[in-house]
């Protein structure tokens, strides 16, 4: 349980890690065209990301259940 904890935690903090510097990016920036960059970059990526992620903890979840039945 104390490693899915910290897998979902790390999970969270990377997302919100990549929230705060995309925000920070569109503070700087200045004029940006939103609707465009979301569509064509920040959607698909952001996409491409969370699906990596989830096949990732879904290939690790057997492992750390069996951990979990061992200890």
């Amino acid at each position: 349980m104390k490693k899915t904890k910290f897998f979902l935690g790390l999970f969270l903090g990377i997302i919100l890690g990549v929230l705060l510097a995309v925000g920070v990016y569109f503070l700087t920036v200045g004029e940006v065209a939103w609707k465009q960059y979301l569509e064509e970059k920040l959607v698909p990526a952001a996409t491409a990301t969370i699906s990596s992620l989830l096949l990732i903890y879904l290939g690790i979840m057997p492992v750390l259940r069996s951990e979990e039945r061992r200890v």
